[in-house]
């Protein structure tokens, strides 16, 4: 047993639990309760005692875009890995997330299995780092600039194909589907905006994906892109960039749970000149495609359409600024509360871990993190390098049955 004493809670962010100042009963990785100061049961001789002296203590922060593959954005160096130096790079950058409050990650597309090795090492303690979800590959279309990024694409261009693909991709360990049903503005010569699929392609892979009990996670910066995804029932939709009022309404009478997960940190990377190594021509279509975006996601979440949270900047820019895609979400106008929603529950929702984390509530898991000042009211607190200290707790996850580090700081 351990027992966090002298937290201070969010109540947006807790549940089964009405004050803002509380001790936390950890045991086995999961939070047995949630009690007033001092009020708690005897947690036991060899209970572990932990005291928190006030500071916020909030839910483990999830990323549902991110790239465990890319250490950088030079495609010359990524071309030129070996597949040993790729796990490592991966493992390097899974470290680098838990340590900023990142508990669960969503990567969206690496090369070779690579991502696979390092999530079965967490999840067998090998290694200390997030929770990682993974889809493998990234399904595409032939279109152009796939092949500057190597093993990263599992092209397809048959509908009749879909099923196999899908197997084929969960046989080798993916969890959910990742597919590019836009233009990519990393590919050299890539459209962002330019719709690359077929509505028979991507109902096909939905469907294929459903009869497998997973889903479909869209690469989608355009508008006629957005409005298919939609039509074929793709559960997230990533970047969403050139969304509209047309769109935000297909979404509202679609009858389907569709979320988007807007990248916006990238957009700011590559225009603050973080991304090096790049053409002058990706950086241009990359520019294009943010400058609209911003606008067009404040609409979107004005309209109430789900949004969960994601960076999809390499490692190289997440280590210059990890806080870029706070920022950005502050310039398209969400209040602290809006982003720490997004960064927890909304995000579990839309996976649906919402059962066991994304909130503070007994029976959930203790991914936990703790954070000096009042992340809510002040924005320093919230995106800083002096944000808070870590909680060292350990415990199961019943998703793996090995240990993980279920506390984090940022």
């Amino acid at each position: 047993m351990i027992v966090f004493r002298n937290c201070t809670l969010v109540p947006e962010l807790t549940e089964g639990f009405t004050g803002t100042k509380a001790d936390l009963y950890v045991k086995d990785g999961r939070i047995q309760g949630i009690y007033a100061p001092d009020c708690g049961p005897e947690a036991g001789e060899d209970a572990c005692t932990v005291d928190i002296a006030g500071k916020t203590v909030l839910p483990g922060f999830f990323d549902l875009h991110t790239h465990l593959y890319f250490s950088t954005e030079n495609l010359d160096v990524l071309a030129h890995r070996s597949i040993p130096d790729t796990v490592m790079d991966c493992v390097d950058s899974a470290v680098d997330k838990v340590r900023y409050g990142y508990t669960t990650i969503r990567d969206c597309g690496g090369s070779d299995q690579t991502v696979f090795a390092v999530r079965d090492a967490i999840r067998k303690g090998i290694i200390q780092g997030p929770r990682v979800i993974a889809p493998g590959r990234c399904i595409t279309p032939t279109t152009k600039g796939n092949d500057a990024f190597g093993a990263l694409y599992c092209e397809f261009d048959d509908p009749a194909q879909a099923r196999r693909v899908v197997r084929k991709e969960l046989e080798l360990g993916a969890e959910f589907i990742k597919y590019m049903a836009t233009g990519a503005g990393l590919n050299p010569g890539g459209e962002p905006g330019a719709l690359i699929t077929t509505r028979e392609e991507l109902s096909a892979l939905v469907q294929a994906a459903e009869e497998n009990n997973t889903y479909v996670a869209a690469h989608c910066h355009g508008k006629r892109g957005i409005m298919l995804c939609i039509e074929c029932g793709v559960k997230t939709i990533e970047h969403a960039s050139m969304i509209d009022e047309e769109c935000i309404e297909a979404i509202k009478h679609s009858g389907r749970d569709v979320a988007l997960i807007p990248t916006l940190a990238i957009v700011y990377a590559f225009t603050t000149g973080l991304v090096q190594g790049v053409p002058q021509s990706v950086i241009d279509n990359v520019h294009e495609t943010g400058t609209y975006s911003v606008k067009a996601l404040r609409k979107a979440f004005d309209a109430g359409i789900t949004m969960g949270w994601g960076t999809d900047v390499d490692k190289e820019c997440f280590d210059m600024n990890p806080f870029l895609e706070f920022q950005a979400r502050r310039d398209m106008g969400l209040t602290n509360l809006d982003m720490l929603r997004q960064l927890t529950i909304e995000s579990a929702r839309i996976i649906g871990y919402d059962d066991r984390l994304g909130t503070i509530k007994a029976g959930k898991l203790a991914d936990l993190v703790v954070m000096n000042g009042d992340p809510v009211r002040d924005y320093d607190a919230l995106a800083s390098k002096q944000a808070g200290d870590g909680l060292q707790g350990r415990g199961a996850d019943p998703l793996s049955g090995k240990l993980q580090k279920e506390s984090v700081s940022i």
